[in-house]
């Protein structure tokens, strides 16, 4: 799991744990829900000024709005099961936003691992494709030293055989000289 996925679930687990902690804690409040009488029946209960403080703040918490149709009015429980069930539909909703962003971010991760590994196989191939034109130069080069070496051996043996030739000629133009 992600880190968004798991504050956003720790915190509906808090509020949650908040609510049901307040609800069993043997306040008047819970007393009313435990044991069900004509207000409780009807869904309208009495609930002390600090529970439904408790209420409202955890209603906020969850930005549950205070209207008639979460069974608020104004800072004032009205009726406890629309506001249970306001709870409950803010929270399906807040844990459906959560793995709807974490769907969201796998899914942007894995594009993005695909991305990379798109890059990583062009690089390898472009690796690849530079180092084989550059293999292919070297052996160029080294056929064109090769060649570069044969033509000055060549050319070398041949100024040896003309020097040869010249050292003749000039021994044979000495010794005729010298028979003079």
């Amino acid at each position: 799991m992600n880190p968004p996925l798991i504050a956003v679930l720790a915190v509906v687990v808090a509020v949650a744990g908040g609510a049901v902690g307040w609800l069993g804690r043997g306040s008047e409040f819970g007393s009313q829900l435990a044991e069900p009488n004509g207000s409780a029946d009807t869904g309208f209960v009495v609930v002390s000024a600090p529970d439904q403080a408790q209420l409202v703040s955890i209603m906020d918490a969850l930005d549950v709005p205070a209207t008639p149709q979460a069974g608020m009015s104004g800072e004032t429980v009205v009726n406890l099961s629309a506001a249970l069930s306001a709870l409950r539909d803010r929270s399906d909703k807040i844990v459906a936003t959560a793995f709807e962003q974490a769907e969201a971010l796998e899914n942007a991760r894995a594009e993005a691992e695909a991305a990379l590994a798109r890059q990583a196989a062009e690089l390898t191939a472009a690796h690849a494709a530079a180092q084989a034109a550059l293999q292919e130069a070297n052996h160029a080069l080294q056929g064109d030293v090769e060649a570069r070496e044969t033509e000055l051996t060549a050319a070398h043996a041949a100024a040896q055989a003309t020097l040869e030739e010249a050292n003749l000629a000039l021994r044979g133009d000495v010794e005729a000289r010298e028979t003079e």
